[in-house]
């Protein structure tokens, strides 16, 4: 059986919450992350690492796993950056 072929419902909720986070208006307007440096990706990481602790913090449980998704993306931008070009 191939990784593809395993259906993990947690995982298939998480990405549908990444998608929809990256779809959002204002982060449509952000642009493309290619043309961001490795540096500022891991800056924008800090931050969403940040907003997880205050989203803890305030016991906003949901806000915490939208967070979670935030990093996750930028997590995705930064391994998508690092691919060969045209990989």
């Amino acid at each position: 059986m191939t990784v593809m072929a395993v259906v993990n419902p947690r995982l298939d909720r998480f990405v549908v919450r990444m998608r929809r986070k990256l779809a959002l208006p204002q982060n449509q307007a952000k642009g493309d992350w290619r043309n961001e440096s490795d540096l500022w990706l891991l800056s924008r990481l800090q931050a969403e690492l940040s907003e997880m602790a205050t989203a803890l913090d305030l016991g906003d449980r949901e806000g915490f796993a939208d967070e979670c998704a935030d990093a996750a993306n930028v997590l995705m931008m930064l391994a998508d950056n690092s691919r060969p070009e045209g990989a």
